[in-house]
């Protein structure tokens, strides 16, 4: 009843792309979005106003909560697609015109579906030309401030009073330390498209982490890559060789060379009420300065989500693999890993600024050892922060994560809380 009242008292006429005063009619329908915001038909006439008004970004919000309520709602699927078209985002336009069926279209929606295709393609073959044509930079500058509650990677001290063969000094050296450090870090990343869907890439990562009562220690690490990677459709190869230096005070640096080959395979549909995507992908790495090799399995899968805010997304991401030291006279043992992530985002204004939280657990199987123990691993992370993207081309990040590993081994547990800033751009 509401509802009817509104569009009357807003002149409102059955083709609204009739109107001549386009901002006006928005207007008013803004002023009732927060009193009828929900309903179906508001909703529907008030993305219509906002594309007649040039507004994509309310018209998004508006069609998608149309869609979460009314997945069979064709006509909105259709100005949805329009939206995403009019702001650019040709991703969330893909997967809106893959949600739909046009066999159950009317002729004339039909022919809009196909002409929003048309352009879907024309505008991804010329974003796919202008990557294949303009190499591109990308690179971050984090401070962090954290604690870690075991910096000296040692065990807990009532683990080591039972060793009487063991010093004071001894003791003193094994026990693990806890100490508050800032951390700076910086990466850059360089890529060159060479044709027909072939990429060449190189990054570089610099980062050191100072204790505070350590008496200033500083580790620094160094680490170098380059790759190639194949696109097509939605498949794609990645190839990169690393190699990374770690300095730590009165020790001597640790190299570390690996090779990483990924396999990534990507595809969208409609199901029930949501739209969502999946991703499978496969790793292997190979570090030779521990002998070892590991291969790792994923799936990825991610869902537009109705709360707490329209334009919400939500992550699910499963992982299994493998860890194997090639030699036998490595301290580390094999291991099997099983993961579970979770990320979410959602906007707080508009497109400018998105609040996200991510959290995983995972769990580490080791063999048994020649006394017949089997140390298991359990990791938990847990982060949220604030992104806001300036524009296209910068972004500033605020972030808290938090990370704690409980073990069956004498390290019994080691606990990590880092609140960051990063600033990122690309150009």
């Amino acid at each position: 009843m509401a509802l009817t009242f509104a569009l009357f008292w807003i002149g409102w006429q059955p083709n609204i792309a009739a109107a001549n005063q386009a901002q006006e009619t928005f207007d008013k329908l803004a002023a009732l979005e927060q009193r009828l915001a929900g309903e179906v038909d508001f909703d529907y006439l008030f993305g219509l106003a906002a594309l007649k008004a040039e507004k994509p970004a309310y018209a998004v919000l508006a069609l998608e909560r149309v869609i979460l309520t009314d997945p069979g709602h064709d006509d909105a699927k259709l100005a949805l697609a329009t939206a995403y078209l009019r702001s650019g985002d040709l991703i969330r336009l893909q997967d809106i015109l893959q949600a739909i069926d046009p066999n159950l279209l009317s002729p004339s929606a039909r022919t809009t579906w196909q002409q929003l295709l048309q352009q879907l393609t024309l505008l991804s073959s010329l974003h796919s030309r202008s990557q294949n044509r303009a190499p591109s930079w990308q690179g971050t500058l984090r401070l962090s401030l954290g604690y870690d509650d075991n910096v000296s990677s040692g065990v807990a001290a009532e683990e080591l009073t039972s060793m009487w063969w063991l010093s004071s000094s001894d003791i003193e050296s094994m026990t693990r330390k806890s100490d508050i450090y800032t951390q700076l870090q910086g990466t850059l990343q360089y890529r060159h498209p060479l044709g027909d869907g072939l990429t060449a890439h190189a990054s570089g990562l610099v980062e050191q982490r100072l204790l505070r009562q350590a008496d200033e220690e500083a580790d620094s690490h160094l680490k170098l890559g380059a790759g190639l990677q194949w696109k097509r459709g939605e498949q794609s190869l990645l190839g990169h060789l690393a190699w990374s230096t770690l300095w730590q005070p009165d020790s001597k640096p640790i190299h570390r060379p690996s090779l990483l080959l990924q396999w990534q395979q990507r595809w969208s549909r409609s199901q029930q009420s949501a739209l969502f995507g999946q991703s499978t992908y496969i790793d292997y790495q190979e570090d030779r300065s521990q002998n070892a090799w590991q291969w790792l399995v994923g799936v990825s899968h991610r869902q537009l989500l109705s709360l707490p805010r329209p334009g919400s997304r939500l992550r699910l991401g499963l992982h299994s693999g493998h860890y194997s030291p090639e030699a036998a006279s490595q301290a580390a043992n094999d291991y099997k890993m099983f993961g579970l992530s979770l990320n979410g985002e959602t906007p707080l204004q508009k497109d400018k600024l998105w609040l996200f939280a991510r959290s995983a657990l995972e769990r580490r199987l080791y063999e048994a050892d020649s006394s017949g123990h089997a140390q298991r691993d359990t990791r938990l992370d847990l982060g949220t922060g604030l992104l806001w993207r300036v524009d296209k081309q910068h972004d500033i990040t605020l972030r808290l994560d938090h990370n704690q590993t409980h073990s069956t081994s004498v390290t019994d547990r080691t606990t990590q809380l880092v609140l960051g800033v990063t600033y990122q751009w690309r150009f």
